[in-house]
Parts: C-alpha cells; structure tokens; sequence
C-alpha cells in the first residue's frame, strides 16, 4: 500500500486448526493458473501422510472438492520416483499422463519401471516419455494430419518421431496475412496433434 500498489487481503481473526490452514491454503492455490498436477498431488499426500484429514473422501469433502479430483491429484504424486525422473520435470506430468501410467503399472510394474532405466535422463517431450514408459515408441513414421481451410488444403502438420510438432503453409498460402479461417484451421489441427500425444 506504501508503494500505491493495490493489495486484496483478508485478515483472519479466530485461531484456525492446521486442517482449516491446510483448506484456505488449498483454496488459494486452485486459483492459481500455474499450479502443477504435481504439486496439487504432493501436498494432498503430505496432508494425508500428517492425517489432517483420516481419508482422502472427507479430505474430499472438507476442502470442497470432488473425491475424482483429489484421487487424480494424488495418483500424480504416487508415482515412483523412477517414473518421475523420466520427465525433464515433475511438473510436466499431466492428470492424464499419470492415469496411463498408473495403469500400467498396476498391470506390469517391473515392464514399466524397466523402461524407465533407458528413459531416464534423455530429456524428451512428455508425451514421448509416456509412449516410451508404455512401450509404445512414437511409431516409426511421423503422424501427418493435412491443415484444411475453407474447403482447400492449404499445409499439414507433422508430429515427429521425437514429439516435435511442424507446420508447413503452402507458399501461395505463407506469402498472405493469415485469415481468421486460416488461423481456427491451424488451432483445430494443434488440438487434434494434441490429443495424439
């Protein structure tokens, strides 16, 4: 306020418990757009692992959140440090990552934990890494999906082998501003790359 810059806080003045600390302090960080599925995870866990909550249900409950997202949360912090180590950083690992990955282990851990030795350290793409954990290498042949605009195919985009994405305009197309067809067509084929991964 001495700097003039505006400040939104809340001053609390009955004693909380550490379980009502620990629900503003989650609330608070749900709000924040930057927040990991990792992180999220880790500090559901150490909660659990303090029992500030006996269960991850009432954990659920008190915080205000779906038993779903907190299961989910927390099978990405469950991971095994091997598979953690995989990623360039943990805060790669996505919701739906941790789902495949989790299956996986519960079908063949010593497949997947064995794949992990050979990942480990080559800083690859995440979507990549759990194609590798999984034993399912990016394909032999990159994945081409063609960028169509008003009826016309006007590029393609490539996925390859190592997750990198291209694109390519035809030159008649690259040589004029873009329209904003051009640019939904282009943003529609990323999302669809996207789900690939």
């Amino acid at each position: 306020l001495e700097l003039g810059i505006p400040v939104l806080a809340g001053i609390w003045v009955d004693e909380l418990g550490d379980a009502e600390l620990f629900g503003a302090m989650d609330r608070e960080n749900r709000e924040r757009a930057d927040l990991s599925p990792y992180e999220q995870g880790v500090m559901y866990q150490r909660a659990l692992e303090e029992q500030l909550f006996p269960t991850q249900r009432q954990m659920a409950e008190k915080l205000g959140v779906s038993h779903t997202w907190v299961r989910k949360a927390l099978i990405v912090a469950q991971l095994p440090s091997a598979v953690v180590e995989c990623f360039r950083s943990p805060l790669e690992i996505q919701y739906r990552h941790a789902e495949q990955l989790n299956a996986a282990l519960d079908k063949d851990r010593r497949s997947v934990l064995k794949r992990a030795e050979k990942v480990r350290g080559q800083k690859l793409l995440p979507a990549v890494v759990v194609a590798r954990l999984l034993g399912n290498e990016p394909g032999a042949k990159p994945q081409k999906i063609a960028i169509q605009s008003e009826g016309k195919t006007v590029g393609s985009c490539v996925r390859g082998t190592d997750g990198a994405v291209t694109l390519t305009l035809l030159p008649s197309v690259a040589a004029e501003p873009p329209t904003e067809a051009l640019i939904k067509s282009i943003s529609e084929v990323l999302q669809k790359v996207q789900l690939l991964a």
